[in-house]
């Protein structure tokens, strides 16, 4: 009798245990873990929920953490949002509620459209990093000259850096022309918001370089600028979305604070990443790479079409 007993509870107490840990569990109490020396099929049962349970708890981290990104990025969106719309509307309530001359209702008018235009900036941006961070944009590679389109990105771009009074020059660097593999639609973007940076946050009378090596294997496409620099505990958040070194002035000259982040996911998208390399004072330089293209398959290509 006795020795049923303790075979009976030797038996059935384990098997209590692991349901206490189990209704723990289901309570919510995911730090619950069950010990046991047993190597037999309760012991394996034991192991199989400790590992159910460490899942669980990673997971849940997870969520944790991306639900505290999300109410980050609708905070920061809904912030950046207010700004330009309630700017627009305190323009338009002026205009429509107090007498002015012309020239400052003209004025008012521009104000009001320039922000306009940085709300639609805004929007657009939030558009293409969504589509990026869900995997919906995709990537259109094919081979083109480098040289003649990086000239395009320079000559488009020499009206903005006039109106700055920075002088924006293109370097060709090795004599020839080689062809690169990536989409073009979507490095031009890159190229747009790398240039139109060392621009915007440049100094009076500023320089800004962009150019191209010949690395073999890859060609190196680089941006480079006499602006005011960027401290070294800045460099590892600038791709952030959002993430800005000074608040103020990002704001004053337009930015979206969405457009090293999709320069980086663009870039990753062609096997590299952005190099960074800045001192304070001094100035910054922006670089990537893409791969050198087939040039006899390219020409190959062009004689039969």
């Amino acid at each position: 009798m006795l020795l049923s007993l303790w075979v009976s509870d030797r038996l059935t107490s384990p098997i209590k245990s692991l349901s206490t840990v189990a209704e723990s569990a289901k309570k919510g109490d995911l730090d619950v873990h069950f010990e046991h020396k047993s190597q037999d099929e309760i012991g394996d049962l034991a192991d199989l929920l400790n590992e159910m349970l460490a899942k669980l708890r990673e997971d849940f981290i997870k969520l944790r953490k991306l639900e505290m990104v999300r109410n980050q990025f609708l905070g920061n969106v809904s912030h950046e949002l207010r700004t330009p719309i309630f700017a627009v509307q305190g323009y338009l309530e002026t205009l429509l509620n107090k007498e002015m001359k012309k020239e400052t209702r003209k004025e008012f008018i521009v104000k009001a459209y320039q922000q306009a235009g940085r709300l639609n900036n805004l929007l657009t941006d939030l558009i293409d990093i969504s589509r990026i961070e869900s995997g919906e944009m995709k990537m259109n590679f094919h081979d083109f000259r480098l040289k003649n389109w990086l000239q395009k990105q320079v000559d488009e771009l020499q009206g903005k850096a006039r109106e700055q009074s920075v002088q924006l020059t293109f370097r060709a660097g090795d004599s020839t022309d080689f062809l690169v593999s990536g989409d073009q639609e979507r490095l031009s973007q890159v190229m747009v918001n790398l240039i139109e940076n060392a621009i915007k946050y440049n100094v009076r009378d500023g320089k800004v370089e962009v150019g191209c090596t010949n690395l073999k294997s890859e060609a190196e496409i680089y941006i480079s600028d006499t602006g005011r620099g960027i401290a070294a505990e800045h460099i590892p958040r600038i791709f952030e979305r959002f993430y800005r070194v000074d608040k103020e002035r990002s704001r004053s000259v337009g930015g979206t604070g969405l457009g090293l982040a999709i320069v980086k996911h663009i870039v990753e998208a062609h096997g590299s990443r952005v190099i960074v390399s800045s001192e304070v004072g001094t100035g910054s330089r922006f670089s990537f790479t893409l791969k050198i293209a087939n040039t006899a398959s390219f020409f190959q290509n062009q004689n039969a079409s």
